[in-house]
């Protein structure tokens, strides 16, 4: 049944917005509907984000949600990081090099350009700046915040994430976060949050600690 909707479906033609879609013989090729979706989904990306600054060609496996928090312990070098994926993933997404052996190493990132070229030098919402890198570059939304929070942890001069009044994002350790802002200190201490974009309103040029950022340096 399905290899006859296979040969059905590969001698139609396929509609989309704004241009031809593609040949409907490629989508539809096989016996598999899961490879007919991927095969739809990944012409439509390729349209919609025809050249990405991340090097996918090279990736040897997808980066997939579960992926980030090791990623985010491993460029910090949080204890017990697993270094081996930083190792496999690092050189396509800019965060290491084929010289350094699997360590941090984001000297040929293309997003932190991206995102200092956004902030301007000033303070912008961290919702829209996600958006922009999430939705119009064409990130995941989790690469998206992890670029964001190592953006903070490696520019100079100093920049923070400021976090809504309620953020409930965790140290490492266990321990509530009682401070008011992300910065380049505390980065490396914080337990990766894959939902930080709805814990923080803006990023941008570091200021002043607030109450709660005395607070929270007080109880350490």
């Amino acid at each position: 049944m399905v290899a006859e909707e296979s040969a059905r479906f590969s001698k139609g033609d396929i509609c989309v917005q704004g241009g031809p879609g593609p040949d409907a013989a490629n989508v539809y090729c096989g016996g598999d509907p899961i490879e007919w979706m991927e095969n739809l989904a990944g012409w439509l990306l390729a349209r919609r984000y025809p050249s990405l600054p991340v090097n996918t060609y090279t990736l040897a496996q997808p980066v997939c949600e579960d992926d980030i928090s090791e990623l985010f312990a491993s460029c910090i070098s949080q204890p017990g990081a697993d270094n081996d994926l930083l190792s496999t993933l690092g050189p396509a997404l800019g965060l290491s090099s084929r010289e350094s052996s699997g360590s941090y190493d984001p000297s040929n990132c293309q997003i932190f350009p991206l995102i200092r070229k956004k902030l301007g030098g000033g303070t912008v919402n961290f919702g829209e700046l996600h958006h922009h890198l999430a939705h119009e570059i064409g990130l995941t939304s989790e690469l998206a915040s992890l670029y964001l929070a190592l953006f903070v942890h490696h520019e100079r001069p100093e920049h923070q994430i400021q976090l809504a009044d309620r953020a409930a994002l965790l140290m490492a350790d266990g321990d509530p976060l009682l401070g008011a802002s992300l910065t380049p200190d505390l980065i490396p201490l914080i337990a990766w949050n894959n939902d930080l974009v709805s814990n923080a309103m803006s990023i941008g040029m570091a200021s002043e600690p607030r109450f709660n950022d005395v607070r929270h340096h007080l109880s350490a």
